[in-house]
């Protein structure tokens, strides 16, 4: 009864007909290495484009796209794709094998208080209430 997601999908989608689902299925054997700079945004009838995450690579990749156009094709059953585009991608996210502890900013002193300030603590005679606005203050002029 438990069945794979491939199976399933398999089994919906004529995927050995479709060659939209082939070279999406087989695009990191097809284009190699270059899979890290660049993910397939959209394919067309007769064009892809190709979502780039740096602009530098960008330039390269568009003086390549007769090669690359070429590669893609190789890899299909006849040469569908008949023009290549390029277009930003954001930038993925890369994970570090060991992540980095998070360097906690300490907060600045609190500023000390005006003669004002004083003057109205001083008039407040509940000694917890004027610790607890003393401290309201201190919080208050750290975040500024």
């Amino acid at each position: 009864m438990r069945q794979n997601i491939k199976q399933l999908l398999a089994a919906i989608l004529p995927s050995a007909k479709d060659w939209k689902t082939n070279l999406l299925h087989n695009w990191r054997s097809i284009i190699g290495p270059l899979h890290k700079k660049m993910t397939i945004e959209k394919i067309g009838d007769d064009i892809i484009v190709f979502g780039v995450h740096d602009s530098c690579w960008m330039q390269e990749l568009y003086l390549l796209s007769p090669l690359l156009l070429q590669t893609v094709n190789k890899s299909l059953d006849r040469p569908y794709i008949k023009q290549v585009r390029f277009k930003r991608a954001k930038k993925r996210k890369t994970h570090s094998k060991r992540p980095q502890p998070e360097q906690k900013k300490s907060p600045p002193p609190p500023r000390p208080a005006t003669k004002q300030e004083t003057l109205a603590l001083t008039a407040v005679k509940n000694g917890e209430l004027r610790s607890a606005l003393e401290a309201f203050r201190a919080r208050c002029s750290q975040e500024r």
